[in-house]
């Protein structure tokens, strides 16, 4: 399996369903030196708990073989992190384990940004089974279904960072995903970049272009804009509104040792609109 093609297969799992049905794109990239400033900040994690008005309650460590699980402010920045473990009666297929944290909106926001900084990360691999191990950081979620009611048809696009078994373990794999439930999976690359990078990333719903605009800004470097269109109706909400700050651990089952993954990722300064 590619990493472009496990990129996303994990994300629709790690945020529970996720679409879009017949749905042609092509991507425009843009470069550049600067990026806009929003001192609108929804929450900068200076305070010792984590605020109820603005986050859900919703559990953590989904799915998986989970042994450890973090969701935490720690040094004024929301930390997250997962390590998961592989199964050992099986040589096939994966355990995927989440930590995230649920924005606590009824209404869905049209962009999430944020500054990720992924501190270590690792997919697990195994030497009798093919499957790329996957360790990443995400945001986004749900923002419009097409017309149909169904949950499995909820528009999700997702800004991802990950870190494959198969890739420099030095390195993150970064772009842009929008995926269905329903089998459908688009990935645009953006770039790799250093583990340790600070990076103010945004998923954005250009409603009026129909549209997603993902964007990529390191603390030292260019940034790097891709726009997705797509060709569905987008006037109705999603079934499911669930938005998300994530982190996963995606190892692969291993009969003959054990199998690790694990992402430890740090968020600050989160602005929606």
């Amino acid at each position: 399996m590619s990493k472009k093609t496990k990129a996303v297969s994990v994300a629709s799992v790690a945020l529970m369903t996720v679409l879009i049905g017949a749905l042609t794109l092509s991507a425009q990239v843009r470069n550049g030196s600067d990026t806009e400033v929003d001192t609108e900040v929804y929450d900068n994690f200076n305070s010792k708990w984590l605020d109820p008005n603005k986050w859900t309650p919703m559990g953590d460590c989904w799915g998986g073989k989970a042994l450890e699980c973090v969701r935490e402010i720690q040094d004024g920045k929301l930390r997250l992190a997962i390590r998961g473990v592989g199964d050992r009666n099986s040589d096939s297929g994966d355990q995927f384990a989440s930590s995230f944290l649920g924005f606590n909106s009824a209404v869905p926001f049209h962009s999430i940004t944020a500054t990720v900084t992924i501190r270590s990360a690792n997919g697990g691999t195994c030497s009798t089974n093919p499957f790329t191990g996957v360790a990443k950081a995400t945001m986004g979620g749900a923002f419009f279904n097409p017309g149909t009611g169904n949950s499995g048809d909820d528009i999700h696009a997702f800004l991802v960072l990950s870190s494959y078994s198969t890739l420099d373990p030095t390195m993150l794999d970064v772009g842009g995903w929008i995926g269905s439930g329903n089998g459908v999976n688009i990935w645009t690359h953006m770039g790799n970049y250093p583990k340790g990078t600070q990076i103010v990333g945004t998923v954005a719903w250009d409603q009026a272009n129909h549209q997603f605009v993902f964007t990529v800004k390191p603390r030292e470097g260019q940034l790097n804009q891709v726009a997705v269109p797509y060709y569905l109706p987008d006037s109705q909400p999603p079934v499911s509104s669930m938005q998300v700050l994530d982190v996963d651990a995606d190892p692969a089952n291993c009969s003959s040792a054990l199998s690790f993954a694990h992402t430890d990722a740090r968020f600050d300064n989160v602005i929606v609109k």
